[in-house]
């Protein structure tokens, strides 16, 4: 787990290695069909169900988002948690447990580093999925 430089090295892809290859999970970009060279990510942990957390980054965005990679799709974890009244932009997923909990950080308007712990509970409904076109 980790990321790996395509080709030319303009951009890095968030990267499994299952013990035969690395399978390239690709990035939010990607996952939509629209494969921008510039577009990066990076895969930071996994849990025993194989989820894998890490970040994605566009150049175009201020900041990169905290990324989910489950079941063979790509989620913002912006989309996914109740962050109203905090400000905060979820940035990086560093970790997640085998309760789905993540840690992580994001940062606020003024670009302070707050740190974040997302805890599944079930109320609301993963966005819509696209599976990468990787």
């Amino acid at each position: 787990m980790g990321y790996s430089y395509l080709a030319g090295d303009r951009a890095s892809h968030a990267t499994f290695w299952n013990g035969r290859g690395a399978i390239d999970l690709g990035t939010v970009a990607s996952s939509l069909g629209a494969l921008r060279a510039q577009d990066s990510s990076g895969a930071n942990g996994i849990n025993n169900a194989g989820v894998v957390v890490g970040y994605n980054f566009a150049p175009l965005a201020r900041l990169s988002h905290a990324t989910m990679w489950a079941n063979g799709c790509i989620y913002d974890l912006n989309s996914m948690a109740d962050l109203r009244g905090t400000g905060l932009t979820l940035v990086q997923a560093n970790a997640i447990n085998e309760l789905g909990q993540i840690v992580g950080f994001g940062m606020n308007e003024n670009f302070e580093t707050r740190a974040v712990l997302l805890t599944p509970t079930g109320s609301k409904q993963r966005s819509a999925c696209t599976r990468p076109a990787l």
